[in-house]
């Protein structure tokens, strides 16, 4: 393998050195010389007899090494060391299927089954405790991905290492989601440059993106992304750039195909698509904690997101239904994932602060009816309706209702099983 490494002399005179790198038993070292003032690249060589290769959560173990880089001047002091987690696997596009399907390793294919991650903490606490509880609800509920929205973010290498130990694989957004994003386009790219510099190392990094759910229908400035483009191929050719719009030129690497027969969508390319979330609040207990004080009542006005629910006499009764509709919502996406797979993401996954949003998770950590929901969907062995898309939401009495029923498993088959389906 090849290991690229950046040298700074920051004095004002040439500098003899020595880089060495170590891993896994294995060393490399390489002379060089840099001038005062300068930066050169330096390209070592290093061979693993019997690689362990990383693998994504649910098609094997994530192998992890420790990697050691030591430079010494003239030979004698060490001017600076570093130290590396990393994983060795490959990610492509599996070009043999019309839906957007990834092959790891050479070997096996995922489809990607994830939520937007918001920041962890809207104060920024963010240690590796918190950010283990809500990755741990993440994998509890079924998800493989991980998409970091740009508006929060490039997160934490903190994040990153709990990420490649879990075997998640992430999206991470550029915060390059308004069309009218030009202004200090120099300092942009800088900071994204040096974000994929920080991060580019990472074995559950996917693919950068642009754009966001919070812009539904406006395309990331069109310059500015094919600069990222352009500084992603140049910095990380290993991973695409994804594209939110159909407006962002070059960077869009997708298209749909829509099947006329099952009036499916498959997406085509490596884009991941967003699926919206339904607001509900925060679970009562939580709310409570963050107010200091019993639930407000009534609720007209202070949660406008989860109106529509239907009347209620407490604040917990108004807070169950909101979040009962969420739920519904949440099953359907995931029931969608089982029978048409796809590459999908739903907003979102956590909330930085409580209060109304489309979170599966609250801020303190306690999942929402909506998280239960996608976790019974996503099981190795999950039944579901498949209605037909045309069906509407109330029937009349003397209309049939059509659809299948489907028994899935993801692991091994189910010999003498029996679905029954009850309407109420």
């Amino acid at each position: 393998m090849c290991i690229r490494d950046r040298v700074e002399n920051v004095s004002g005179k040439r500098l003899d050195a020595s880089l060495e790198v170590l891993l896994a038993g294995q060393s490399t070292k390489q002379a060089l010389a840099v001038d005062g003032g300068k930066m050169q690249t330096v390209e070592l060589d290093i061979r693993l007899p019997e690689p362990k290769l990383w693998w994504p959560r649910g098609l094997g173990d994530q192998a992890l090494y420790e990697m050691r880089a030591v430079l010494e001047v003239a030979g004698k002091a060490v001017s600076d060391e570093r130290s590396l987690r990393l994983g060795l696997r490959t990610i492509e596009l599996d070009t043999s299927t019309p839906v957007a399907r990834l092959r790891v390793n050479g070997q096996k294919t995922i489809d990607l089954h994830g939520a937007v991650w918001l920041p962890a903490d809207a104060l920024l606490r963010l240690d590796a405790a918190r950010y283990r509880r809500l990755l741990a609800r993440a994998a509890e509920a079924g998800f493989n991905t991980l998409r970091v929205w740009g508006g929060g973010l490039a997160e934490t290498d903190a994040f990153y290492a709990l990420c490649d130990e879990m075997g998640f694989l992430v999206l991470q957004e550029f915060p390059l989601t308004d069309p009218r994003q030009t202004d200090a386009a120099d300092a942009f790219l800088g900071n994204c440059a040096d974000t994929i510099r920080r991060l580019r190392s990472r074995p559950s990094l996917a693919a950068w993106c642009v754009g966001g759910a919070v812009q539904a229908r406006a395309a990331p400035e069109p310059r500015l992304t094919a600069e990222l483009a352009t500084l992603c191929g140049r910095l990380d050719p290993s991973r695409r750039l994804i594209a939110d719009s159909p407006e962002t030129g070059d960077a869009q690497v997708w298209t749909i195909r829509t099947d006329p027969a099952t009036r499916r969508v498959y997406w085509r390319g490596a884009s991941v698509a967003y699926t919206p979330g339904v607001a509900a609040p925060s679970m009562p207990a939580t709310l409570e904690a963050s107010l200091g004080r019993p639930l407000p009542w009534p609720a007209a006005g202070q949660w406008p997101a989860a109106r529509g629910v239907g009347p209620a006499t407490t604040p917990r009764e108004h807070i169950l239904k909101a979040q009962a509709m969420q739920a519904a919502a949440a099953q359907r996406v995931a029931d969608r994932w089982r029978a048409a797979p796809a590459s999908e993401v739903i907003w979102q996954l956590n909330e930085p602060a409580a209060g109304c949003s489309s979170a599966l998770v609250d801020a303190a950590g306690r999942p929402k009816p909506a998280w239960y929901a996608l976790r019974r969907s996503q099981a190795p062995l999950a039944i579901f309706a498949d209605l037909d898309p045309e069906t509407p939401t109330i029937l009349p009495a003397d209309q049939s209702l059509r659809g299948e029923v489907c028994v899935l498993s993801r692991t091994a088959p189910v010999a003498g099983a029996m679905a029954v389906a009850t309407l109420y």
